[in-house]
């Protein structure tokens, strides 16, 4: 047998201002198995993506599998008609409908933000959600473009006491930034607390900044230098081909499948195909006792020829009352029509003894 595998980006997720964040699975016919790496899109060229690696992304990670296995399990789930299987579905179908409502935080705090680095980075992507290395690696080219537009202050200096151009403050910002994300304890915490203080003290910047450590190349130009570093063109190829392709054949696979799941659960087994009726509880009951705890105590030394009790079957069955809340009716003498050996019954909805006519719910009309 062929098995395909390979890898994919899947879990896209809307960034700031347009962008995206996806995540490479690798896979095996299509189905995502190990997130390798997070991707943050800036922008495409035909079927290659343009933009550069990020931190692991949680919520496109989720995305990834929900979007794909959510509504395999909400097929399979409803499939089984039980009521588990039925919460199985329910939760997944809203797990994958979740996941498609995702969208970066867009508050204006976080757009203040993005205004600010992008005249520096060129990405909305914050410097802080970089892998560890590759902040490491930028963070020096950083600190010697905001030497350019310091007047010999140091970004902590610019935290404290204030910009004295929006150049300034966003290649401070951008530094400190990067020193949070490639540094560790204390002074990870200083660099991060005094960004925040620099994004504070930014409002009316204008956006007169240019160039940057990771700013994009014009697309088709080679890559050189540390400028270029995060910046990734997928090259084309069976799987980076399909990957922009893949946004929205996941969209069309999963809208596919969900309905394909509502088909199952609202048309063919109208909301009962998950949650058993009353009536089939009451059935499936007075058959476990009839048939599996009649037949076990009735072997036991003293108990042949003897009638026994709801109390005496307790110990192999524990309802012992019917949906309605009423017991179950018991005989081993004059037995109905059709019953041998022992008749259990509900006796139903109305709560009137019929002797298994009306409503009520027997064990002889059960195959045993």
């Amino acid at each position: 047998m062929v098995m395909f595998h390979g890898t994919s980006h899947r879990g896209w997720i809307e960034g700031v201002d347009g962008e995206l964040v996806a995540t490479r699975f690798f896979h095996i016919w299509w189905l995502p198995l190990v997130p390798l790496r997070s991707l943050w899109v800036i922008g495409s060229q035909g079927s290659h993506m343009l933009g550069h690696p990020r931190r692991l992304s949680g919520p496109s990670v989720v995305a990834g599998y929900a979007r794909v296995w959510g509504p395999i399990a909400t097929i399979a789930g409803a499939a089984t008609t039980s009521l588990a299987g039925g919460m199985v579905a329910v939760a997944a179908a809203v797990l994958t409908a979740w996941t498609w409502c995702l969208r970066w935080p867009r508050d204006r705090r976080e757009r203040q933000r993005a205004a600010l680095q992008r005249p520096v980075v060129g990405t909305a992507c914050d410097p802080l959600r970089l892998p560890r290395v590759l902040a490491a690696r930028l963070r020096p080219l950083a600190e010697e473009r905001f030497a350019e537009v310091s007047d010999g202050r140091t970004p902590l200096d610019v935290a404290r006491f204030g910009a004295s151009s929006s150049a300034q403050a966003a290649h401070a910002f951008v530094v400190l930034r990067l020193m949070a994300a490639s540094g560790r304890g204390a002074s990870m915490r200083d660099a991060l607390v005094a960004s925040e203080r620099v994004l504070d003290g930014s409002r009316d910047l204008d956006a007169d900044a240019v160039g940057g450590p990771y700013r994009a190349p014009t697309v088709g130009a080679p890559a050189t230098g540390a400028s270029a570093a995060p910046v990734v063109l997928v090259p084309s190829g069976p799987v980076a081909a399909s990957s922009l392709g893949g946004f929205w054949t996941t969209c069309g696979l999963s809208a596919v499948a969900l309905a394909v799941a509502g088909y199952v659960l609202l048309v063919t087994q109208p909301f009962g195909c998950f949650c058993a009726s009353r009536s089939g509880v009451a059935h499936a009951q007075v058959g476990k006792l009839a048939y599996e705890a009649f037949p076990q105590w009735a072997q036991r030394p003293g108990n042949v020829g003897r009638c026994p009790t709801l109390a005496d079957l307790s110990e192999y069955a524990y309802a012992l009352e019917d949906p309605w809340g009423q017991a179950y009716r018991l005989a081993c003498d004059d037995l109905p029509a059709g019953a041998t050996g022992i008749a259990i019954w509900s006796i139903g909805e109305n709560r009137c003894d019929e002797r298994g006519a009306g409503d009520d719910l027997t064990s002889w009309e059960l195959p045993q």
